[in-house]
């Protein structure tokens, strides 16, 4: 029996080895496996594709074309092997944008938290003006405004000296500070009051020229 066993496993080692000739004369076989939305591609010898836990078959024929790059898979017996990894083109272009709005949307959530962030924490303000031409410009401006711009302005603002109606708001060079919004504002009963007076001074002009027409009218009659 001792004998046959030997005999046996001569056999048996002989196989192994013709087998081991003849794997290696076989091409490497072409096995990929899709892992997190990756398709990881390797080439595997014959003899190890049994033991590799891959599935045969490249990646392209799984729908992963998009080359991203390579890295390395550890194979049992074969140790660590280079393999190319690939996407789904059309998952990915998904994946993208869906992570392209989440981002989008974290970023104007910041933004609106800047925002409230930044009213919180805002320098105190003040009014000042200046009357200029009938008419009354309104500056808001932090309260440590330079010196130079007090100055020429008085504090506080065009409705507490009676010009409450709005005229227009522009942004313009402002003199100690640069480019602020101005508010400009009227005074609506002294603008009645001046129309009022403009209407009386031409109506009274209209009614001179009438007179000076019936005078000339007359004169053009008498030399008739």
């Amino acid at each position: 029996l001792m004998a046959d066993n030997s005999q046996l496993l001569a056999q048996l080692a002989k196989l192994q080895v013709e087998n081991r000739k003849m794997a290696k004369l076989l091409p490497d076989v072409t096995m990929s496996a899709v892992e997190e939305g990756r398709c990881h591609e390797v080439k595997v010898p014959a003899l190890h594709v049994a033991s590799s836990g891959l599935e045969i078959g490249s990646c392209a024929s799984k729908g992963f074309a998009g080359r991203m790059g390579a890295a390395e898979r550890e194979i049992p017996g074969l140790g660590k092997v280079p393999t190319l990894a690939f996407v789904n083109e059309e998952q990915e272009e998904d994946r993208l944008i869906a992570e392209n709005t989440k981002l989008l949307s974290e970023l104007t959530k910041l933004k609106m938290e800047d925002a409230k962030m930044a009213k919180l924490v805002q320098t105190p303000t003040t009014f000042m003006h200046v009357i200029q031409n009938g008419n009354c410009a309104e500056l808001e401006i932090a309260q440590n405004a330079p010196e130079v711009v007090k100055q020429w302005m008085k504090p506080g603002a065009c409705s507490e000296q009676g010009f409450s109606t709005k005229v227009d708001s522009v942004e313009q060079e402002v003199q100690g500070m640069g480019p602020a919004v101005v508010t400009m504002y009227s005074n609506q009963e002294a603008e009645e009051q001046r129309l009022m007076a403009e209407n009386s001074k031409l109506l009274t002009q209209l009614a001179k020229l009438k007179v000076e027409d019936g005078k000339l009218a007359k004169s053009m009659k008498v030399h008739i």
